[in-house]
């Protein structure tokens, strides 16, 4: 179970990175952060050396999202119009890793209440509390030879 973005503490390092990737925003991207917040769409993002890395997250591991999704490409999600901040309507997005897109998918916040068959609406993180962690998935050791299937 993820822990709560305001339940999380974040080393300097870790602030000091999100500060740098927040600094190099473009105009518009910042002025939309700042109104609007970060929305991962039920993603996850991590950093992975000095870069972010996000993901879906699932029983077997983590499939990661194409090299060019970050934090701020899920929270402006675009060209998906059902997405941009409509309080009547959430996003979220998954990742497959190999493949090169990701899917989204938009709900109606009265639909969802009324059925209950909606994937949970994710948190939007204002742009001054938003940081991630660093890389926290343990590898997996390989299985020694005898039991690997040589098919």
């Amino acid at each position: 179970e993820p822990v709560a973005h305001d339940e999380m503490k974040f080393t300097e390092s870790e602030k000091q990175k999100m500060q740098q990737i927040q600094a190099s925003y473009g105009e518009e991207t910042r002025e939309y952060l700042e109104k609007f917040g970060y929305d991962l769409r039920g993603l996850q993002c991590e950093f992975l050396g000095d870069r972010e890395v996000c993901y879906s997250e699932h029983r077997g591991g983590r499939d990661l999202c194409p090299h060019w999704v970050d934090s701020a490409y899920l929270s402006l999600a675009p060209k998906q119009w059902s997405c941009a901040n409509d309080p009547g309507t959430f996003c979220t997005a998954m990742c497959q890793e190999g493949v090169e897109r990701v899917s989204w998918m938009a709900y109606n916040v009265e639909w969802c209440k009324e059925t209950g068959g909606c994937a949970p609406q994710p948190p939007v993180i204002p742009m001054s509390e938003f940081c991630l962690k660093e890389w926290s998935m343990v590898p997996i050791p390989p299985k020694p030879c005898e039991l690997l299937d040589p098919t």
